[in-house]
């Protein structure tokens, strides 16, 4: 068949070299392109690129908001690309939920997944992974308590500890004096320098340790750590013991002066302390 016969009963180049060369490829088809320029053949109704097809728009209502749409918008399930979004996250957190939960449940697996019990120091039930179920108490506060409940307990852990000093693996309070100040102390270390002060840090007083000892005054920066109830009435005992061996106390609330109000509170309590400092060191 000639180039010119398969031109009129073919839409594509392709099937005209199909018909008259028996295979296609793209050195054939700039052969027959350029045959018919040189010929001046009518190519008007050859196709050239894909046919596209005519996307047929239904209306009806998104499957995220439920508002009416004309379904002109991508697949047309959704009236928006922010709903088809929120759609898709929604699936997917539908999906892992439920691989969760069945992962969760009993699954022929000889036991079950989760299993109760019960606190052995404050009673409460709580629910926790089969491979914790030898697990005694609910939380770490209460396995202290539970552990040093018992008269044993307390032996086994003296005695561990008394091995570890004789071993020197660790090393009693005389070090404290050695130990890294922190930032609280580290600032008032420097508020002390600056005025020209004489002090003594992390001093023993009895069985306490005084974090600035200044003449006669006792200096103690108080952290978060002591605004629990606990440590509150520590406080109080180490100050009742300072103050009847003739120490004066004084406490400072600590505070990062970071804020304006922090700020405008920390030299407040610098100026009183320096005051307390003028009076007690004046004869």
């Amino acid at each position: 068949m000639s180039i010119e016969e398969a031109l009129k009963c073919s839409e594509r180049y392709w099937q005209i070299s199909e018909k008259v060369f028996g295979y296609v490829n793209s050195r054939r088809i700039k052969q027959i392109k350029k045959h018919i320029e040189e010929n001046n053949l009518d190519n008007t109704h050859i196709i050239i690129g894909r046919k596209k097809k005519q996307k047929i728009y239904v209306e009806g209502n998104c499957e995220n908001c439920g508002k009416k749409h004309d379904g002109t918008r991508g697949s047309g399930r959704f009236c928006s690309i922010k709903c088809s979004h929120s759609f898709g996250a929604k699936l997917n957190i539908e999906d892992r939920n439920k691989k969760i939960s069945l992962s969760l449940k009993n699954r022929n697996l000889g036991h079950p997944r989760i299993i109760e019990i019960i606190c052995l120091w404050c009673g409460r039930k709580i629910e926790v992974a089969w491979r914790k179920r030898n697990q005694k108490t609910c939380s770490r506060s209460c396995s202290v308590h539970y552990r040093y409940s018992k008269i044993e307990e307390r032996i086994k852990t003296s005695k561990k500890a008394k091995e570890l000093l004789k071993s020197g693996k660790i090393k009693s309070w005389f070090t404290r004096n050695k130990l890294i100040p922190s930032y609280p102390e580290q600032f008032f270390i420097r508020v002390l320098d600056n005025n020209g002060l004489k002090y003594q840090r992390e001093v023993k007083i009895g069985k306490y340790f005084a974090d600035f000892l200044i003449g006669n005054l006792v200096l103690e920066i108080d952290g978060k750590q002591h605004e629990y109830e606990e440590r509150k009435i520590k406080d109080r005992e180490k100050d009742k013991y300072l103050i009847s061996n003739g120490y004066e106390v004084y406490r400072i609330k600590w505070k990062n002066p970071v804020t304006l109000d922090n700020k405008k509170y920390i030299s407040i309590e610098i100026e009183k302390l320096l005051e307390i400092i003028k009076c007690n060191i004046a004869p």
